[in-house]
């Protein structure tokens, strides 16, 4: 089975952003548990759109409520999302949609691939979980 996992990072390499600051996703399809394809996905915004949001529902940029709307359109089709940290109502929002956040510290994509895709093999085919 198929799936895809994205990273919050601003070089492809290091898992350094939050879910909040991220502009940019890479997207690595796990097949078989190997990767097999990579996407690099890029938040195309005007940073004025901010503004033009959170005036429109009537609150501050900084806590507009649809300002990660774009992000979760980038990362609808993965399974889950590393970052260095996410806020609760992103992870609400989501857990509704099915993704799983995974916050970790600053840490390497291949470490965060080599921990997350034997953990997904064994849930997937309902092996236990202990002495991974």
């Amino acid at each position: 089975m198929a799936y895809k996992i994205a990273f919050a990072s601003s070089d492809g390499k290091e898992i350094d952003e939050t879910f909040g600051m991220a502009q940019d996703f890479y997207v690595m399809e796990i097949e078989n548990g190997i990767m097999v394809k990579k996407w690099h996905r890029q938040l195309k915004k005007k940073p004025e759109q901010n503004e033009q949001i959170a005036e429109s529902c009537g609150e501050t940029k900084t806590s507009c409520r649809h300002r990660n709307d774009k992000k979760y359109e980038l990362i609808e089709d993965c399974r889950c999302v590393f970052c260095t940290k996410a806020g609760v109502p992103a992870q609400r929002h989501l857990q509704m949609k099915a993704i799983s956040v995974f916050e970790i510290e600053e840490q390497t994509i291949a470490y965060a691939l080599a921990k997350v895709i034997p953990y997904f093999d064994r849930m997937d085919h309902h092996m236990n979980l202990r002495n991974m």
